[in-house]
């Protein structure tokens, strides 16, 4: 392990480069400074770390944070020819969207393994939406794009919304933003198909609409208003109201992105740098004293703080 100057934490071997982990000189950093510092020295905010049980101690920023989950709008459920190469694992459909931030479109398939697919346009071939739920192949992915007005619901408490017609068949009321498991809001069809409990949620109500209709809800509820004569679930929903994201690499995908929270963990520096097990999710305009960046290079400059302006350099190894 190397220590620099007492203030680098971990020294690793990849198969081309060598890489550290290297703490803060003291200074008084909000969780942005902290990730444009280690931005402007060609790395990012350290994520994967160790961690050793200790005392006294100070906190520093790490790169990890909570964002808002972006709106989500079901396109359909589609035949793909192939897939082969395109395909790759994720967890969430959350994490399949922030890691097509460049595309317009996206593919995901909860079946099977966890599956996601960038698309910069849609699909050519619509498939019945029960294919992309009971069939076990990648052929079928249902797409989604990112709902355009997302931003003005971000804060909105609730994960799915919902719609009705106006008393003019041409005009649509909301969307609005509910609670998923709402009873006040009842499940139609995208061709008119009441479910058949409707008032049972967004979930169970979409479920039914594929199991015994093979369709999502309605597309465009102009085409339907004469069975929408009371607040109807939309094809609109985010999983959950945030998630985790870690940064691994310098080339994040943050740029759009402002976090909700912002991780640290407590330090111990006094006799080498010893990080505890214990990360905490705080305000990320909050003040402190260190953060962690991890980087090819051997030293960090720092200069986005008004306090602090320095070099440091390796003096040490053991």
């Amino acid at each position: 392990m190397l220590f620099l100057a007492g203030l680098l934490l971990v020294s690793f071997f990849g198969s081309f480069s060598k890489s550290y982990v290297l703490l803060s000189p003291r200074g008084s950093y909000t969780w942005s400074d902290a990730y444009d510092n280690c931005k402007a020295n060609k790395g990012y905010l350290a994520s994967v770390i160790s961690y050793d049980a200790t005392v006294k101690s100070s906190l520093a920023w790490i790169g990890k944070v909570e964002l808002i989950s972006k709106w989500l709008q079901i396109m359909g459920c589609y035949v793909f020819d192939s897939t082969r190469g395109n395909l790759f694992q994720v967890p969430t459909i959350a994490d399949c969207e922030m890691q097509c931030s460049g595309y317009k479109y996206f593919a995901f398939r909860a079946q099977i393994e966890p599956v996601c697919l960038c698309m910069p346009q849609m699909p050519q071939t619509l498939s019945n939406a029960h294919s992309c739920d009971s069939v076990n192949t990648y052929r079928f992915l249902i797409v989604y794009s990112r709902y355009l007005r997302s931003k003005f619901y971000e804060k909105e408490m609730g994960n799915c919304m919902y719609s009705s017609c106006t008393t003019s068949p041409m005009q649509i009321d909301g969307p609005y933003v509910a609670n998923c498991t709402s009873s006040s809001v009842r499940g139609v069809c995208a061709l008119g198909e009441h479910v058949e409990d409707d008032n049972s949620g967004w979930n169970k109500s979409l479920k039914d609409c594929i199991e015994h209709h093979g369709t999502y809800f309605p597309e465009d509820f102009r085409n339907v208003c004469a069975d929408v004569k009371s607040p109807s679930w939309t094809n609109i929903f985010r999983e959950n109201h945030s998630f985790f994201y870690n940064i691994r690499s310098h080339n994040d995908l943050l740029s759009n992105r402002i976090p909700l929270k912002c991780a640290s963990v407590k330090v111990r520096h006094s006799d080498g740098l010893r990080i505890i097990k214990d990360t905490h999710y705080v305000e990320c305009n909050t003040r402190l004293p260190y953060f962690l960046c991890a980087t090819d290079s051997q030293h960090l400059v720092v200069n986005f703080s008004q306090y602090i302006t320095s070099t440091i350099t390796n003096q040490y190894t053991i």
